[in-house]
């Protein structure tokens, strides 16, 4: 798994698309989106893309971890994002 989109260390402004790359998964495939430790959604409906709203998070540097699990992988990946 890796996240494309914002790229690591971007500051975002307004609506954000937070965007990821699951090569090497197949079927059933559970994606987490977790924000400094706390879960903020998970889908198993393909795109896996999700919108976020920078006015959630508090202004300064956040961590985000994106859990990619199918059947037979599990992969993580993460980046910092400031608002």
């Amino acid at each position: 798994v890796t996240i494309t989109s914002p790229q690591n260390n971007e500051t975002v402004r307004g609506k954000f698309t937070v965007t990821v790359d699951l090569s090497g998964f197949e079927g059933l495939t559970t994606v987490k989106y977790i924000v400094d430790g706390k879960l903020i959604i998970t889908t198993q409906n393909s795109p896996y893309d999700v919108s976020m709203i920078p006015g959630k998070f508090s202004k300064g540097q956040h961590t985000l971890v994106v859990e990619v699990s199918d059947a037979n992988n599990f992969a993580t990946d993460s980046i910092v994002f400031r608002r």
